[in-house]
């Protein structure tokens, strides 16, 4: 069984393989769309419970957003148990469209992908700045200790934003750099 925490990330695991990907909370300042770890929770034994994850636009000159297609990987011992939005969503009258199957606010498109849909019925108004969309994340308490960290990263890829010069300003970033938290 491997044998890894915090403290041993990138080095060989016992087992043939390597410890997960060090502690990254910060993977894009620079970038208009990023994602970060806003809040974590910790149970008495110190070990992490739940984190809840941001989605944040930071428009800079970029044209804002009226539509968004927002989608974030999650890897390791967690599971998304909740998606709320933020103030700038709310303040441009948008929605997160439900899954049709589910009626949850997004819709989990397998390989750990879960897609959030920003939608305004007959509203144009743009998004502006601040905190888009919350994800809380729950961590599998079956496991203990953990030994395999948590990545969360936003989905790089065309058409993410409309109109297209919102959408273009997240070229060439890199937004899906991952976030990787340690459950130690």
């Amino acid at each position: 069984m491997p044998a890894c925490s915090a403290a041993t990330c990138g080095q060989p695991d016992g087992c043939g393989g390597t410890c997960g990907a060090c502690p990254t909370e910060t993977p894009c300042p620079d970038c208009r769309l990023t994602l970060h770890a806003q809040e974590k929770s910790f149970g008495k034994s110190g070990a992490l419970r739940s984190v809840i994850f941001a989605v944040q636009w930071q428009p800079g000159s970029a044209p804002a957003p009226v539509l968004a297609d927002v989608r974030v990987r999650l890897q390791g011992p967690a599971t998304i148990t909740r998606v709320g939005v933020g103030t700038a969503i709310l303040d441009a009258g948008k929605e997160l469209r439900p899954d049709g199957v589910t009626g949850a606010p997004f819709r989990d498109l397998g390989d750990g992908i879960c897609q959030i849909l920003v939608y305004s019925p007959g509203r144009h108004d743009p998004i502006g700045a601040g905190d888009w969309l919350y994800l809380d994340v729950a961590v599998d308490p079956g496991r203990a200790p953990l030994t395999s960290p948590i990545v969360a990263s936003l989905v790089a890829r065309e058409d993410i934003l409309a109109p297209r010069a919102a959408d273009e300003s997240l070229w060439g970033s890199a937004i899906s750099t991952p976030l990787v938290l340690w459950a130690q």
